[in-house]
């Protein structure tokens, strides 16, 4: 009886001593203690699908020169504080190639997320890739952030729940076409060239309309496969409709096709545009030479002359362009403010919200509101932060081969227009 009524009494006590532990620890826990933070992961994970490789490898040029500046300021005092675990953890950015293929992309980004165990998905460049990244993020419920691609093309490819965008808008981008255009005595008769992938299936149709508004008239040809060898048919049919301008939608090796085989059936209009194919100015010099690819326009979403700064890397518009050209002896890229956003709303995002929680970043990120490279973060009710998109022309250069001459602003009325003569297509000496 006695044996029996000591080990109670030892039983009781065990009992006491393991609730007072398990209190402990719950205390420990909310005030993120020992445990929670032994628990930490070595780094953040921030996956980044990017074209690497095919044709739209140009476009991801600025990125690692972009983390290369940015991640040691982001993990100068040891990263980014989370809550749970009581401790600021590094941030690491992973790079995969989505080959410029969009089925790739998202291969790609399931790999991040399936065997790199990323906590937040990032994809770049055109729909190719931000659409398939976002879809896979959608099905893994990942916070995801994108950017460049036009908004009405990558929002075909929702509804999104878990996907945010760094983009521009398809409608403004055209109206300032416009308003380039009418900066030119011209017909007002605009051929089409636009390719059946998303991008001209979207933007034709926004073009027409607007046309029609301003007094435009339109010759479409219709849509084409990507990859088109002849164009000789379209070229023929602008020809016999006198057509002053054209516009066009096309990635690079196709402009280089089209623009050659209009030099070879002696046809030139006085305005050439050409979308998303210009961004660089390699790839305005794919066509063979500078003096072929002078008086051309296109859109850009980036410049110089942008009245912006960076207070994560505590640079201006030009220092960074002039930083850029020092250190590699070609022009800035325009995708260097993209790639900066991007890493700016990541850093800006993980400081507010303090978590590693999915749900939580995921509804964080339209509550952000920060000042970055591209003015101050709004992301909207389409879940896209609307960045500038200006028209240039490129010009012969002093420095470089080309240059480009910013000559219409659109909405952003605080970039400034260059007080330049427009080149005509037509009135060159070649």
């Amino acid at each position: 009886m006695k044996r029996s009524k000591h080990m109670r009494l030892i039983a009781a006590c065990l009992a006491a001593i393991m609730l007072v532990a398990l209190f402990a620890g719950c205390d420990s826990s909310k005030k993120g203690g020992s445990s929670s933070a032994g628990n930490a992961p070595d780094t953040i994970k921030v996956g980044y699908v990017t074209p690497m490789s095919g044709p739209l490898a140009a476009f991801s040029m600025s990125i690692q020169w972009v983390l290369d500046m940015a991640l040691p300021k982001i993990n100068a005092d040891g990263g980014i504080y989370i809550k749970e675990y009581d401790k600021k953890i590094p941030v690491e950015f992973i790079l995969a190639d989505s080959e410029s293929n969009p089925s790739k992309a998202a291969e790609a980004a399931q790999n991040l997320i399936t065997q790199r165990n990323v906590d937040i998905l990032c994809g770049a460049w055109t729909p190719d890739t931000t659409i398939p990244v976002a879809n896979t993020g959608e099905k893994n419920s990942v916070p995801t952030l994108l950017e460049n691609s036009p908004m009405e093309s990558w929002l075909e490819g929702g509804p999104y729940e878990w996907s945010y965008a760094i983009m521009f808008s398809v409608p403004n981008m055209m109206e300032t076409y416009f308003d380039a255009w009418d900066r030119v005595d011209t017909n007002k008769k605009i051929g089409f060239i636009f390719d059946n992938n998303v991008d001209g299936v979207v933007m034709a149709p926004i073009v027409a309309e607007i046309a029609a508004r301003r007094g435009y008239t339109v010759v479409d040809p219709g849509r084409f496969p990507m990859s088109t060898p002849d164009y000789s048919s379209m070229i023929n049919q602008f020809k016999q409709e006198d057509c002053d301008i054209i516009v066009a939608n096309a990635i690079t090796p196709d402009y280089a096709v089209f623009l050659q085989q209009f030099y070879q059936m002696g046809f030139m209009p006085k305005v050439m545009t050409v979308g998303k194919a210009l961004h660089f100015e390699s790839d305005a010099l794919t066509v063979g030479s500078a003096e072929l690819a002078n008086g051309l326009m296109t859109e850009i979403h980036w410049d110089r002359e942008f009245p912006y700064s960076s207070p994560l890397l505590g640079m201006g518009v030009k220092e960074l362009c002039d930083k850029w050209e020092a250190e590699h002896d070609s022009p800035y890229p325009t995708s260097i403010a993209y790639d900066i956003t991007c890493v700016e709303i990541v850093t800006e995002l993980l400081n507010k919200a303090q978590t590693l929680d999915k749900e939580v970043l995921r509804d964080t990120i339209p509550t952000l509101n920060a000042d970055t490279i591209y003015g101050k973060i709004n992301f909207e009710s389409n879940h896209v932060f609307e960045v500038p998109c200006v028209v240039v022309q490129y010009i012969l250069g002093a420095r470089y081969p080309l240059e480009k001459n910013i000559i219409a602003h659109g909405k952003f009325g605080d970039i400034p227009v260059s007080n330049n003569p427009i080149v005509i297509m037509n009135e060159r000496n070649l």
